[in-house]
């Protein structure tokens, strides 16, 4: 029978761990089994944050190529719907009032 070293099993137990850290991101020791799920949603998140800052600097590259004067012009008529909007709403507020009144019965 072949004689066991002490280095042998230091080594097998090293690759063990080194092949439970490849296998499941985010464990760190033999037999952790919580820490995986939590690391694969931290990932998520990190990406999902990622993709959120590339969006918003692709939003800001087409906008410093679009010209001024056209967003001057989206300025000023969003300005212009939001007045016709706030005008138009004590008109809305009375006729959902009135509608209710003849909805009710008496």
């Amino acid at each position: 029978m072949a004689k066991m070293r002490r280095n042998e099993s230091k080594s097998v137990l090293a690759q063990q761990r080194a092949e439970v850290r490849r296998g499941a991101y985010g464990k760190q020791h033999v037999g952790d089994d919580a820490g995986s799920g939590a690391a694969r949603q931290a990932m998520r998140e990190r990406v999902q944050r990622m993709q959120e800052v590339s969006r918003a600097r692709e939003r800001a590259d087409e906008l410093s190529r679009e010209p001024i004067v056209r967003l001057v012009e989206h300025l000023t008529l969003d300005t212009f719907r939001l007045a016709v909007e706030w005008l138009r709403l004590p008109r809305r507020l009375l006729e959902v009032a009135l509608r209710r009144d003849r909805h009710q019965p008496a």
